[in-house]
């Protein structure tokens, strides 16, 4: 399995690297549409007490812990990235959690047997993928027959000018679809019954789905450590700035799917 250890500040890091260790660094990680697109995902991939599921690029561990707590289902997270594995597990060992395992590995080279998981879901993850195509069969791979796959990806709507793109890319280190790239590549990976939900993000709905989805001390503790981040890396601190050059009119052609089929 293909590992990344993140807390490395003298290493020269991709965008995609910068943008992942950064997280990990300050302990959160998001997706849009937050807790409801979450529940949006476990309803369309019938994920229910006695399901076996594979969370492609955990994060921090939110969703594989409110699966296992709310959902009581046996759930394994991934992740690229050791520091995100380390927060998921001391997440679940806070919140004395059960039925749960995470560990660092590469999505599109998935450790795991032919068909062994109910669902595989996935949440602001395959955009980062060097090969979507891939990372998609991979999925379809591990599930089980008649098992489900979803993913949340954030969607160009409308035709983006090739400055927004690249703008996306250089500071993620990700390219995004349209809804129908996206719906093909779940087609191409031998999906059936495949269901695409189309949604318009809104700036304030977005600030408060994520803050229903934090803990008190997801809240206050990552503002102090990006601080400290930003004081102690000039790599981090250009990084920063990066950001306050991404084109205003972005959001314009930013949506986000909840994208959904069965093996």
């Amino acid at each position: 399995m293909e590992k990344i250890v993140c807390g490395k500040m003298n290493q020269t890091k991709t965008p995609d690297q910068l943008y992942f260790t950064m997280q990990a660094e300050i302990g959160i990680t998001k997706h849009m549409g937050g807790k409801q697109a979450t529940k949006k995902l476990i309803e369309l991939c019938n994920i229910k007490e006695n399901s076996f599921v594979l969370d492609v690029g955990c994060g921090t561990g939110k969703t594989a812990c409110f699966l296992a707590e709310k959902i009581g289902c046996k759930v394994f997270g991934i992740d690229l990235y050791e520091g995100m594995i380390k927060q998921a597990k001391e997440r679940a060992k806070r919140k004395k959690i059960k039925g749960i395992e995470f560990s660092a590995a590469n999505a599109e080279q998935l450790p795991f047997k032919d068909n062994t998981f109910d669902a595989v879901i996935s949440e602001s993850v395959v955009g980062f993928f060097k090969d979507k195509q891939k990372g998609l069969n991979e999925f379809a791979r591990v599930t089980k027959p008649n098992g489900f796959i979803g993913i949340n990806e954030l969607t160009w709507t409308g035709n983006p000018e090739q400055k927004i793109t690249d703008s996306m890319k250089n500071l993620m280190g990700a390219e995004f679809n349209d809804f129908k790239g996206w719906k093909k590549l779940m087609e191409n990976s031998g999906l059936k019954e495949i269901q695409v939900t189309e949604f318009k993000p809104n700036a304030l709905k977005q600030f408060f789905d994520e803050i229903s989805w934090m803990e008190l001390r997801d809240f206050f503790l990552p503002w102090i450590k990006v601080v400290l981040l930003i004081i102690k890396s000039k790599e981090y601190r250009n990084y920063i700035k990066g950001m306050a050059k991404t084109p205003l009119n972005v959001s314009k052609y930013m949506g986000y799917g909840i994208y959904s089929g069965r093996k």
